[in-house]
């Protein structure tokens, strides 16, 4: 056993921070070091050595240090994937417009909103508080139209959250992943 080489996280590593029990799976996987054993952290430093029996291929094992990400690529798609989820949730919950009118969409509006063509007729008029705190008259005749808009607004949000997704899940570089922008 020996100590091979030594590595400054700040300096040898692109992105300056490292997950050891990654990096040492991927030095163990990749053969550029027989009989590796571990990486040790030396103290308070920004060091570590890789510990093992002979380093095989040191320029390999060089790019394989400097390339290290602290997630994994499937770690990567599914915190992005958890981005898109909480931006649709705050786009979906921002409300929806309706005839000049921003209307609630949160989960209770949700609710209300699904229920509305059960609605008797009989109670239209309807007065509607907007999202503002301002009244509403939602004429029968625009019942309908009121509520395809409400779900017309979810929809578009879920769909353009699930195409990102998609384009996220279709990515096979960590570069190809962090190039998807959620700019909705």
């Amino acid at each position: 056993m020996l100590e091979l080489k030594e590595y400054s996280i700040t300096n040898d590593i692109a992105g300056g921070e490292i997950n050891y029990d990654k990096l040492q799976d991927e030095i163990l996987n990749s053969g550029y070091v027989s009989g590796f054993i571990a990486l040790h952290y030396l103290g308070n430093s920004d060091k570590f050595t890789v510990i093992g029996e002979e380093i095989l291929d040191e320029a390999s094992l060089d790019v394989l240090v400097n390339e290290h990400q602290l997630l994994s690529l499937q770690d990567l798609k599914n915190k992005r994937y958890q981005e898109i989820d909480n931006h649709t949730g705050e786009l979906i919950l921002a409300g929806f417009t309706f005839d000049s009118f921003v209307f609630s969409m949160s989960i209770n509006a949700q609710i209300n909103w699904s229920n509305f063509p059960n609605l008797p007729d009989s109670l239209f008029p309807l007065n509607i508080v907007s999202k503002y705190e301002t009244i509403y008259v939602l004429a029968l005749e625009n019942k309908t139209n009121f509520y395809l808009s409400a779900l017309n607004h979810k929809s578009t949000q879920l769909q353009s959250g699930g195409a990102l997704k998609i384009q996220i899940t279709n990515c096979t570089t960590e570069h190809d992943v962090n190039l998807i922008i959620d700019n909705r």
